[in-house]
């Protein structure tokens, strides 16, 4: 059974195995937590004697067994290969691929359009999460977000955050469009900063690849085009951070209390 169940968290390390299967690899003790705290089914677990070291280890394996995960006992080199970080923590467990619906209430909603790298990707997810966004759409070229690396940037937020892949743009950004919401493209030709955009209300934000930015598609159908000012002069942000400083503007403009809170 051990050489079957590592066999397939071999395969399902390629992205093609995991959207084949319908499934991904869940890595580490606060992953597998993240995961259950949200409902994500946990299908099996390879653990080794590492795991009962890191703190929270036997309670988690305790949980596991209790919502009859299949567990599977492994020497702590079995899972020190299968590892993709340099300190293997005992654990990776094989999960059912997790997509939460749109949240409608939610009006704020977000485009990655062509992000590649999985660390920006998982940083503006979480991001996403903090800022109660109602979905995030993945557009033609983005990362998986369900990777080893951009799950651990998430941390955990995957499993909070609807993602939904945008594979035509031009008929999503249309379907966006009919449901009222605006498009707020981030653009270093932009005339306004995000300060001076009324973010509130339906609004999809958009930001692109980190070097070439949003693809033709979604500049063609921008409402707006916003650039964040960079007096210093450097000459462009990390795209995660420039999602940042978007949504939480946005946040900002939501949320403003419009009182001294000193």
């Amino acid at each position: 059974m051990s050489r079957q169940l590592l066999a397939e968290v071999r395969r399902l390390k390629l992205r093609k195995h995991r959207r084949h299967q319908g499934k991904l690899v869940l890595e580490g003790v606060r992953l597998v937590r993240e995961a259950l705290e949200q409902e994500v089914t946990v299908a099996a677990a390879l653990y080794s004697p590492e795991l009962l070291r890191r703190p929270g280890g036997s309670q988690l394996l305790s949980e596991l067994a209790e919502r009859r995960v299949q567990l599977v006992q492994v020497e702590d080199s079995a899972l020190t290969g299968l590892s993709d970080v340099d300190t293997c923590q005992g654990i990776v467990a094989v999960a059912g691929a997790f997509t939460r619906p749109v949240d409608a209430t939610r009006t704020l909603r977000l485009l990655v359009d062509g992000v590649q790298d999985p660390g920006n990707l998982g940083t503006i997810i979480r991001c996403a999460h903090a800022a109660a966004v109602g979905a995030v759409y993945l557009g033609p070229g983005t990362v998986d977000p369900f990777g080893p690396k951009t799950l651990r940037a998430a941390m955990g937020s995957v499993f909070a955050v609807p993602l939904l892949e945008m594979e035509e743009l031009a008929g999503g950004l249309e379907r966006q469009r009919a449901l009222g919401y605006r498009l707020v493209v981030a653009d270093t030709r932009g005339r306004c900063s995000p300060g001076q955009l009324d973010l509130t209300g339906r609004v999809l934000l958009a930001v692109g690849n980190e070097a070439r930015g949003v693809t033709p598609p979604v500049r063609e159908r921008a409402d707006a085009l916003v650039r964040i000012p960079m007096p210093g002069g450097a000459e462009s942000l990390n795209v995660a951070m420039a999602a940042t400083i978007l949504l939480y503007e946005a946040v900002r403009q939501r949320h403003s209390p419009g009182t001294d809170c000193g």
